[in-house]
């Protein structure tokens, strides 16, 4: 599978992985130039975004290592070391704030589950500090994640709930539309049972009041009983 990027002067970038190798290839106006290799190693995980009219790219390696580079270097620029038991899966490199991001899913061996983990580089021209990111706590134990893009938000869908990124160590919740119509629905539910309870409280307060009134007139009753037998005895 390629993706292809624009990027400045008419060109098209297209980058893809085929075996160990992951290439590049440029398009413009006079045609389709030969492939280029831009690196050897490639295991799984390819994923890239343009920023700052480069195209960056990450992937984890044969040595099961997390690795970002552009294509104007051969080097990385960034590594998340790997060992011979594979713990890195499915990275993810996007722009938010105009800083680059990057998200990967790790194996945490005591855990024994996944945990999404994100970290942010202010100047990718010196990725050799990388900030991590606060996420939220229902990131500690998935099997996957996705991540959109809209203008300058980024949204976040885990473990079927989507957050959106507007700005760096600010993610917030978006309900769901299947959320809100539950809750519609409940809300309904709730209304429903209310105006039956106040029906049922009508019908019980006619009852008293019926009962008072009948109990006010046998005792009217009884007190004539007792003044025509006292006339009599």
């Amino acid at each position: 599978m390629s993706n292809v990027y624009s990027v400045g002067n008419n060109r098209q970038l297209i980058i893809y992985a085929a075996g160990s190798n992951i290439f590049l290839r440029i398009a413009h106006f006079g045609g389709l130039e030969r492939p280029i290799v831009l690196a050897t190693d490639y295991n799984h995980g390819l994923n890239e975004c343009v920023y700052n009219d480069t195209l960056y790219y990450t992937y984890i390696s044969t040595d099961n290592s997390l690795h970002i580079k552009n294509i104007m270097e051969s080097q990385s620029i960034y590594t998340v070391s790997g060992n011979n038991i594979p713990e890195l899966y499915n990275p993810s490199i996007c722009v938010c704030n105009h800083s680059l991001l990057l998200f990967y899913l790790k194996n945490n061996p005591l855990l024994k589950h996944l945990c999404l983990h994100c970290l942010s580089f202010g100047d990718i021209h010196n990725c050799t500090e990388a900030f991590p990111v606060p996420l939220p706590s229902c990131v500690t134990d998935i099997s996957d994640y996705h991540i959109f893009k809209a203008g300058n938000t980024l949204f976040l869908y885990v473990n079927n709930r989507m957050f959106f990124i507007e700005e760096i160590g600010h993610i917030k919740e978006m309900r769901l539309v299947s959320e809100i119509k539950e809750n519609d629905n409940n809300k309904n539910k709730l209304a429903a049972c209310q105006a039956k309870i106040n029906e049922q409280a009508a019908v019980i307060n006619s009852i008293r009041l019926q009962y008072d009134e009948l109990m006010n007139v046998a005792s009217q009753y009884r007190e004539e009983a007792l003044k025509w037998r006292s006339k009599f005895m």
